[in-house]
């Protein structure tokens, strides 16, 4: 066979046929259980006083495989499946997925992904296991130990120690999980353990500390919710709102001025923002972003983020109140923080924790008055790694 051939076939061919698989077994599927209930509801002797539960039993054996012989597709769906498993690239497993996927939205309206789940009122969240743990954090079935709550502590301390001797003050914000946020919106069958959540835990522990500045914005954004959305409905981030709550709660500690959200005007405003909940789901072109977000009026504009540099980011603002220099060291929820902080800080550099690998080297370039070290709930189990590197690269 040609190689324009073999990816027709992979492309093309194999797809459609995994397609009408699908919809064929989920068809007489459909058909064999309502033809089960209606024999059930027409022979109700078989559930006769005096029958055992072992006759019973038998008997639902006996349908179960009559009925699996008499739809051929589902056992051709399953062997297809497996099949592909075992013999098919990564690319075309990825393209039989987002087929599957789309097949089972189109059919039942719900989305069947290995890392999202629908909520409520056509709302999505992550639950994926390989990138943090989101859905053990909203159960609350996993917990630090204490051993791990220690060592978080004394990595931030030395980490600390290191830029004070720099005349920089450190402070760590947590970003609460969507879920965490909007429990209401989530399913029914998602049953929580507990409430108080591990990261819950660890930020609680740390304000106690009281040499440690832990800034979490849980409780404010919980307020900040009963006046519009403070996250995507779609997407796993916090949206300008919830930046912008976020940005004011590590403002309130650092004792600088802020300005709470309910004294600010926000609106929704035409939307760009491209979801990235039903692209993980290979839904994209099933479910559409939304045409308009929630944003806060009146914040500077400092166009497309800046000026890149050496993959960093440097926004600046003559306008800001103070000439100050701000550090964000975090991950994508640091997007929307941003414009909020540049109203205090005239340069605010940010740098994403997988692009830093030196900390003190960017310190000793940038000259920060503030280090902000922020992560999102479902990487509270990685701060203390992350910091225990730095640490040893700077003592190199």
């Amino acid at each position: 066979m040609s190689k324009s051939a073999a990816n027709n076939l992979t492309r093309w061919f194999l797809p459609c046929v995994f397609c009408m698989v699908t919809l064929g077994s989920f068809l007489l599927a459909t058909v064999s259980v309502a033809k089960s209930t209606m024999r059930r509801h027409s022979h109700p002797a078989v559930a006769r006083a005096g029958t055992s539960p072992d006759t019973v039993a038998s008997t639902r054996h006996r349908s179960a495989n009559r009925a699996q012989r008499r739809n051929p597709l589902t056992a051709l769906h399953d062997k297809v499946t497996m099949y592909v498993k075992k013999h098919f690239s990564m690319r075309c497993k990825k393209q039989l997925a987002a087929v599957d996927a789309r097949i089972s939205f189109a059919l039942t309206g719900l989305v069947r992904s290995p890392q999202v789940i629908s909520g409520s009122d056509g709302w999505l969240f992550y639950k994926s296991k390989t990138d943090g743990n989101s859905m053990g954090d909203y159960v609350g079935d996993v917990r630090f130990t204490d051993e791990e709550l220690s060592g978080t502590l004394n990595a931030i301390r030395m980490l600390q120690a290191r830029l004070s001797a720099a005349d920089v003050k450190l402070y760590v914000l947590a970003v609460p999980n969507k879920e965490a946020i909007y429990a209401e919106r989530m399913p029914d069958k998602v049953r929580r353990v507990s409430a108080f959540s591990r990261t819950d835990e660890m930020m609680e522990f740390l304000a106690r500390q009281t040499d440690i500045h832990a800034v979490y914005p849980k409780p404010a954004l919980l307020r900040a919710k009963e006046v519009c959305d403070v996250y995507y409905p779609l997407d796993t981030h916090w949206n300008d709102v919830g930046g912008y709550v976020g940005v004011q709660e590590a403002l309130l500690a650092m004792g600088r001025p802020n300005v709470p959200i309910r004294a600010r005007t926000v609106a929704l405003t035409a939307s760009s923002h491209r979801n990235d909940l039903p692209r993980l789901a290979n839904l994209e072109s099933q479910i559409l972003h939304q045409g308009s977000e929630w944003t806060v009026k009146d914040l500077p504009c400092l166009g497309a983020r800046g000026v890149k540099w050496n993959e960093r980011w440097t926004s600046k603002n003559p306008g800001a109140r103070t000439k100050d220099v701000l550090l964000i060291v975090g991950d994508s929820f640091k997007g929307t923080m941003i414009r909020p902080f540049s109203e205090e800080f005239g340069t605010v550099v940010d740098v994403h924790r997988k692009k830093c690998q030196d900390i003190f080297a960017i310190v000793e370039e940038v000259h920060p008055n503030v280090v902000l070290l922020e992560f999102v709930e479902r990487y509270s189990g990685t701060i203390g790694k992350t910091i225990n590197k730095w640490l040893a690269v700077g003592d190199k």
